[in-house]
């Protein structure tokens, strides 16, 4: 265990008497115990809703060897939780949280507990420096998400020097790990760097690719090549089909939402109801690829 584990000065600060309830543990050795009774206090179904009750139990769980049990009692800790009624309420501690989540991140060497560790610096405790490492580790263990996440630090200099090619490097990450926005970012900045005819057709596959995995703006930009001819061969018909690809997509801003839905209006007029249907097909077979 880390030499912090001090039950009495995680909690003392809530002006709780621990010590009945820490003798009470003393005899319970079952992890999934400890971590069902934690989660049963934290939510307050099947018994009594009580913040303390659950933030001892994850740690008794935790001083027995639960990386889950120190996982869930530093998210705990991160934001406090306030019971005003029953006076349970727990106090946040930003610093013991941490410490919980890196004792456990040491064991498990897990990627999304250096990522929860990288947010936690970057937006509650505001250090840019800890927060890009731990974020650089995430990454480098495969998680997207933060692979991502640097991408857009690095581009748009948010705590870090501004750098296009750490942040390609970062994105190049992502897309490599099948991360829709990844993917689209990487296509996205080799367009955007002034690039050859064969750098034009790196950039397409990209879009292709992330329009294929979801990527709505990804479908709008290949009806946009197709539909002026921007590195590709000039077809109404393909170009029908990665919009109305996009127009399906959920997630779809509306500005962008509305701009496709005139523009596939507008091909409308000028396709056949024939290729119309044959580009629908197209769309959905690009979707099933995916």
């Amino acid at each position: 265990m880390p030499n912090f584990f001090d039950p009495k000065r995680c909690f003392d600060n809530n002006g709780y008497d621990l010590e009945p309830f820490l003798n009470s543990l003393e005899n319970e050795t079952n992890l999934e115990t400890c971590l069902d009774l934690g989660a049963v206090y934290r939510s307050g179904d099947g018994a009594p809703f009580n913040p303390i009750a659950a933030a001892n139990w994850f740690l008794k769980a935790a001083s027995l060897g639960s990386e889950k049990g120190a996982i869930l009692l530093g998210l705990l800790l991160l934001d406090g939780l306030d019971d005003p009624e029953n006076g349970n309420s727990l106090d946040a501690d930003l610093m013991e949280g941490l410490r919980w989540l890196i004792y456990a991140e040491s064991i498990t060497q897990d990627p999304i507990v250096s990522n929860l560790i990288a947010l936690t610096y970057l937006y509650k405790v505001h250090d840019s420096e800890k927060g890009v490492k731990w974020l650089r580790k995430a990454a480098s263990g495969g998680h997207a998400q933060s692979a991502l996440k640097l991408g857009y630090l690095y581009g748009y200099g948010e705590g870090v020097p501004k750098d296009i090619a750490e942040s390609k490097k970062w994105f190049k990450l992502a897309a490599d790990a099948d991360d829709k926005e990844g993917v689209f970012m990487t296509g996205r900045l080799m367009v955007q760097s002034g690039i050859t005819d064969k750098d034009a057709k790196a950039a397409l596959s990209y879009f292709i690719r992330a329009a294929k995995l979801g990527h709505p703006l990804a479908g709008l930009m290949l009806g946009q090549a197709y539909l002026h001819g921007i590195g590709v061969q000039k077809s109404n018909k393909r170009a029908y089909a990665w919009f109305w690809l996009a127009h399906t997509q959920a997630d779809l801003p509306s500005k962008e939402g509305q701009y496709v839905s005139e523009v596939l209006d507008s091909l409308e007029k000028n396709l056949s109801s024939s290729d119309i249907d044959e580009a629908v097909n197209m769309a959905q077979r690009f979707r099933e690829e995916a």
